[in-house]
């Protein structure tokens, strides 16, 4: 399986890449692959500007759908991918659950998605997509539908529910993302507890 992180998107709100944010002694996106490649044997990254991913010593790939958001990207990161399922996450999640992540492996089983949902809302920055979702995603990519939960009606979907999230994750931080200065902050806060 490869692990496919999406580094691209307009960083609006923090103005700058979210992946070379600081948190602790390593970056979030540096957090990640050291999470990730204890698991997956290949690291893909989707990025604008791959030249400035370069020292993260993993395979980098090119936006295909510049500007077409994080389905875009998922589009281009299963496209470089040659794995049947892959694991894609956004570049600003700093406390991956190992434990978490080898569970959604686990219960993949025949699906082509499997994708937390807590609340009432989906995670699909943090979940398992196959091949299989290429084509409905490109018809969507076509039609300029950016929302990526639109096709998962055409494939077959294991949602992850909140009590099976808690076994591994019972401070619920596997999906705090950091969007804002006041995130960063509190993430920073997290990881020095």
């Amino acid at each position: 399986m490869t692990a496919i992180i999406l580094s691209g998107g307009n960083n609006r709100r923090m103005l700058r890449n979210k992946a070379f944010l600081q948190i602790g002694q390593k970056t979030i996106i540096e957090r990640e692959i050291e999470v990730l490649s204890t698991l997956f044997s290949r690291i893909v990254v989707v990025a604008n500007t791959p030249e400035s991913h370069k020292h993260l010593k993993v395979s980098l790939v090119s936006d295909l759908f510049p500007g077409k958001g994080p389905l875009g990207g998922i589009y281009s990161g299963l496209m470089a991918s040659g794995d049947k399922h892959n694991f894609v996450v956004g570049c600003d999640l700093p406390f991956l659950n190992a434990g978490l992540l080898s569970y959604m492996i686990e219960v993949k089983n025949d699906r082509d998605l499997v994708v937390a949902k807590l609340n009432g809302f989906l995670e699909p920055l943090h979940a398992i997509y196959s091949r299989h979702c290429l084509i409905p995603i490109r018809r969507q990519l076509d039609r300029n539908e950016l929302r990526i939960q639109s096709f998962f009606g055409e494939v077959k979907v294991r949602y992850i529910r909140k009590s099976e999230i808690k076994r591994y994750d019972p401070k619920g931080i596997a999906f705090f993302n950091v969007n804002t200065r006041y995130d960063l902050e509190k993430a920073r806060s997290i990881a020095e507890n």
